[in-house]
């Protein structure tokens, strides 16, 4: 009887470690897209040298900004044009020395703002959203579309209420019926979130510590328009 209990108890002692072994030995399921396609994605403003420092980092996609929200397009946007040196003597001195058009196209369409993630914009729901380059064609920045909804990572513009994107297409993401994500980038730091929740995102997001630092995070008295 005393040897069948060792037998019993070695026996289930060597099924316990294979357990412990298995665990630890076979790697956890990642919570990101390790094999996104990337082949797919049109990013406009790969065709020109601006704002092309690498992205590594979640914070570094964050870095700089003002503002973080889930919104929708409202428009088809309208055109306009951008003094790239925000001085018009300046951009006459370049015209004249380089013969260069220091002005380039803009589309600026209208963002219902859901959610703010992070930052603030007072009592709007609503701002304006400026990218680069003419409306409905990916040059210079692919191009947001009316009904889209998604996650935006802003820096402000000179002008009260404007917005532009943080990190050009990498501060892009859609975000589909099932509260999905696809990035705009084909960078692999946004890609990874495509296809997941945007919980993953959203809470990398706030962990930044530019977030919690720069725009004060606090999730207590973070903002939704939904209700109204």
């Amino acid at each position: 009887m005393k040897k069948r209990t060792i037998f019993c108890f070695v026996t289930l002692l060597i099924i316990a470690s294979c357990v412990i072994v298995v665990k630890f030995a076979t790697p956890s399921k990642s919570v990101y897209n390790t094999n996104p396609d990337l082949s797919s994605k049109i990013v406009g403003s790969n065709n020109y040298a601006f704002d092309r420092l690498p992205a590594n980092t979640v914070d570094d996609l964050v870095d700089g900004s003002d503002l973080i929200i889930i919104g929708e397009v409202i428009d088809d946007g309208i055109e306009g044009t951008f003094n790239i040196f925000g001085d018009e003597k300046k951009a006459q001195a370049f015209k004249e020395k380089y013969g260069e058009n220091p002005y380039w196209p803009t589309t600026t369409v209208r963002i219902k703002v859901h959610k703010i993630i992070a930052g603030e914009i007072g009592e709007k729901d609503e701002i304006q959203y400026l990218q680069l380059g003419k409306p409905n064609i990916p040059d210079l920045q692919t191009k947001v579309k009316k009904s889209q909804k998604l996650v935006m990572i802003l820096r402000n513009s000179d002008k009260e209420g404007i917005y532009y994107a943080n990190k050009a297409e990498r501060s892009i993401f859609y975000i589909d019926e099932e509260n999905n994500l696809t990035s705009m980038a084909d960078d692999m730091i946004c890609a990874r979130y495509d296809g997941i929740s945007i919980k993953i995102l959203e809470k990398d997001l706030i962990q930044t510590e530019y977030v919690k630092d720069k725009l004060q995070y606090e999730e207590n008295i973070k903002k939704s328009f939904d209700s109204k």
